[in-house]
């Protein structure tokens, strides 16, 4: 359906499908999403520029790989629980400029490139539960508001988004606190 400009609803998915990667991308009329199989492992840019999309479907555990998957949605203001199973979060909510909270970061990411990039709303606390996130670069750039990003103490991703600097993913309005 990528492209599909007019397409409002989303059509029930089978339950059998297990990559959905970039299958909704560019709906820009798409308000609704569909339920999210159970059998669903890769959402790789799969509602990339869906720019009339406000909620997040639920995502499933068997999901591992959420790369650019809500990018572009300009309209999304409300971001989904994101399972234990999810690896990898680059480009995530990328340009998601309706975005106020973020999601808890689960203990299963490494990877978080570019996940909240220009979220001008992004607002308040951002808990990355993982301990272990090794590539973060341009993880908060082009954000405006007061962000407090909550990370375990001594970790790796501790010390990768310490080493940020304002031009490569954390700003001045980002602070970094451990727990």
């Amino acid at each position: 359906f990528g492209g599909c400009t007019s397409l409002v609803n989303a059509p029930e998915i089978p339950s059998s499908v297990t990559d959905l990667g970039n299958t909704f991308g560019g709906c820009r009329s798409l308000v609704n999403a569909p339920v999210i199989p159970s059998s669903v492992t890769n959402m790789e840019r799969t509602f990339h520029d869906c720019t009339s999309l406000v909620n997040a479907p639920v995502i499933p555990s068997s999901v591992t790989t959420m790369y650019g998957t809500f990018s572009g949605c300009i309209s999304l203001v409300n971001a989904p629980v994101i399972p234990s199973s999810v690896t990898t979060m680059n480009y995530t909510f990328d340009g998601c400029t309706s975005l106020v909270n973020a999601p808890v970061i689960p203990s299963s990411v490494t990877s978080m490139s570019y996940t909240f990039y220009g979220c001008t709303n992004l607002t308040g606390i951002v808990k990355i539960n993982s301990s272990k996130v090794s590539n973060a670069t341009y993880i908060f750039t082009n954000t405006t508001k007061s962000i407090t990003v909550q990370v375990p103490s001594g970790s790796t991703t501790y010390t990768t988004i310490n080493n940020l600097t304002t031009s490569n993913g954390k700003p001045s309005n980002v602070t970094l606190t451990t727990y």
